[in-house]
C-alpha cells in the first residue's frame, strides 16, 4: 500500500473545508483534501462552478458567494481528490483514504474534519414510497442538472430550507401545490428575546424574502404533527391533519420531507471525540474549544459538522482551525496565529448571529411520536415504529444498546437516517432527556466500501484504530 506524508489532511470540500485548504497552502503547509464527490462546494455550493450569473437568480447570492472561494481554491497547491471516501483513522493522525478502488496510506500532521450537515429524517406513512425525496436531494437535483419534479407538488416539513426551496422552486417557475408545515409550536418568550439578534444578523432579509413569497405565492397549511403520505406502488396524495383538527388531503405525484439539518457526526463519532448535546439544536455536536480543535489532539471539527451555523460561519471557522493546525506544526508561533485569527474569530460571531432565533422558530417537529406502528423507521433494514418501540419498552435502553437489538443504525447509512428518529422515541418512551439515551455509537469504515478493496488491505487496521482519544 502506498504511503503518503502531508502536514495537513481536509476530509470535505464544503466552505469549510475549502476555506481551510486554502489558508493551509497559503502559509506553506502541504495540503491534501479529500471529498466523496467529483466537483467542490459541499451542499450548498453544489455546481457553482458551472453556473451563470442568471442563476444568481434562481439560488440567491449566498450560492453564487461559494464561486470565489472555488476559484481561490482551484489556484492553490492543493492535492485535491475526488470520489474519495476516508476509511479509518488511528493514532498519530495516520488514515486510511479509498480512492479510484485502491486504499492508500496517508500520514498527516494534522487533520481537518469539515462534512458538513444531513437533513434530519421525517419517519411518517409513506415517506419509503417512490416519489417521495428529501428537500436536499431536490436541490441537488436543480443545481446539478437544472432538473425539477414535473407534475403536483407538496411540500411537507419545517426548517428555513423549506423555505428556500421553494423560492428557489418559484424562480424555476415550478408550481407548488401546497406547503405543509409542520413546524407550529413556537417558543414565544424565547423568540422575543432572540429577535433582535436576528435582525441584524445577515439572515434577516433574505430569510424574510424567501419566507414572505412563499407563503403569499403557496396555499400553505399549517399542520399537526399527524401527516400521511397516500399511494400503493407510488406517491398519490398526502393527508394532514390541520390545527383545527379536520383533516385535509391533497393529489401530489412528488412530495417533498424536510425537518432540518444536523451535524454529520459519524467520522468524528468513530474516532472517538467526546460529544455534547445541543439544547437549541436537538443534536449531538463535537466539544471543540475556540480553534475547533476536538478533544482528540491534531483533531479539527469544522463548519456544521461542530454545529449548525451556516455557510459562512463554516468558511471563518475552517480558517481559525487551520490556523491553528499550523501553529501546532510549527508552521505559525502562537502570536501569528492569534493576530491573524483575531478578524476571522470576529467575523465567525458575527456570522452567527440569529442563530439562536432561528433554531427556536425551526424547532424540530419530531414526527416519529405521532407515527403508525407500520412506519419504517430504519429505512436500511425495515425496522417498523412497532418493533423499535417494543425493544424499548422491555427496558429503558440507550441508543448504542438498541443499535444492536434491532440492528438500527447497521445498514449503509449508519445511522443518519435513523439515529435521531430512534433516540427521540427512546426518550418519549422511557421518559427521559433525548441526552440521556446517549449519542449514535460508529465505527469505521463509516461509509460502504468493496469487499475486493478491504481484501486488499494489507497493512491492517491496527487494535488503536478510531480510538485516538485513549
Amino acid at each position: 500500500m502506498s504511503i503518503n506524508s502531508v502536514d495537513v489532511l481536509v476530509v470535505g470540500a464544503g466552505p469549510a473545508g475549502l476555506s481551510a485548504a486554502i489558508e493551509l497552502s497559503k502559509r506553506g503547509a502541504t495540503t491534501m483534501l479529500i471529498d466523496e464527490q467529483a466537483q467542490p462546494g459541499g451542499q450548498i455550493y453544489r455546481g457553482v462552478e458551472l453556473c451563470g450569473e442568471s442563476d444568481r437568480k434562481l439560488f440567491g447570492y449566498g450560492y453564487v458567494r461559494g464561486r470565489k472561494i472555488i476559484e481561490d481554491f482551484r489556484q492553490s497547491p492543493i492535492d485535491y481528490k475526488t470520489r474519495t471516501v476516508l476509511v479509518s483513522i488511528e493514532s498519530n493522525h495516520v488514515a486510511d483514504i479509498f480512492e479510484n478502488g485502491v486504499l492508500k496510506r496517508v500520514q498527516a500532521g494534522a487533520i481537518i474534519i469539515a462534512t458538513g450537515a444531513y437533513e434530519r429524517p421525517v419517519p411518517i406513512k409513506g415517506w419509503t414510497l417512490p416519489g417521495v425525496m428529501t428537500i436536499g436531494a431536490a436541490q441537488i437535483a436543480a443545481k446539478q442538472a437544472s432538473v425539477i419534479p414535473s407534475g403536483r407538488t407538496v411540500i411537507v416539513g419545517n426548517g428555513a430550507l423549506l423555505w428556500l426551496l421553494a423560492w428557489q422552486y418559484r424562480n424555476f417557475g415550478a408550481s407548488i401545490d401546497a406547503i405543509i408545515d409542520l413546524g407550529g409550536r413556537k417558543q414565544i418568550s424565547k423568540l422575543l428575546r432572540d429577535f433582535w439578534g436576528f435582525a441584524a444578523s445577515s439572515y434577516f432579509l433574505d430569510g424574510a424574502k424567501y419566507y414572505a413569497l412563499s407563503r403569499v405565492s403557496t396555499r400553505v397549511i399549517t399542520a399537526r404533527d399527524q401527516v400521511e403520505i397516500l399511494g400503493d406502488t407510488r406517491v398519490e396524495g398526502v393527508v394532514v391533519m390541520q390545527k383545527n383538527g379536520k383533516y385535509q388531503k391533497f393529489a401530489a405525484d412528488t412530495v417533498l420531507l424536510h425537518d432540518g439539518i444536523l451535524p454529520n457526526t459519524n467520522l468524528l463519532g468513530a474516532i472517538g471525540c467526546e460529544m455534547l448535546w445541543s439544547l437549541s439544536q436537538c443534536s449531538w455536536r463535537p466539544k471543540v474549544n475556540i480553534w475547533q480543535e476536538t478533544s482528540v489532539s491534531g483533531v479539527f471539527a469544522a463548519g456544521d459538522n461542530a454545529g449548525i451555523d451556516g455557510a459562512i460561519a463554516a468558511e471563518y471557522s475552517g480558517r481559525i482551525a487551520a490556523l491553528d493546525a499550523l501553529r501546532q506544526l510549527q508552521i505559525l508561533t502562537s502570536q501569528e496565529r492569534d493576530t491573524l485569527a483575531q478578524p476571522w474569530i470576529r467575523q465567525r460571531s458575527r456570522a452567527r448571529w440569529g442563530r439562536n432565533f432561528i433554531d427556536a422558530y425551526f424547532s424540530p417537529s419530531n414526527t416519529v411520536k405521532t407515527a403508525s406502528d407500520a412506519t419504517i423507521v430504519c429505512r436500511c433494514e425495515a425496522i417498523t415504529h412497532e418493533s423499535v418501540s417494543a425493544h424499548i419498552q422491555q427496558e429503558p435502553r440507550r441508543l448504542a444498546h438498541l443499535k444492536s437489538m434491532t440492528r438500527c443504525g447497521m445498514g449503509p447509512c449508519q445511522g443518519r437516517m435513523c439515529s435521531p428518529s430512534v433516540a427521540a422515541l427512546t426518550a418519549q418512551i422511557s421518559d427521559v432527556h433525548p441526552y440521556q439515551v446517549g449519542p449514535p455509537s460508529h465505527r469505521f469504515p463509516v461509509s460502504p466500501l468493496p469487499l475486493a478493496a478491504l481484501a486488499k488491505f494489507d497493512v491492517g487496521l491496527s487494535q488503536d484504530a478510531g480510538k485516538l482519544h485513549e
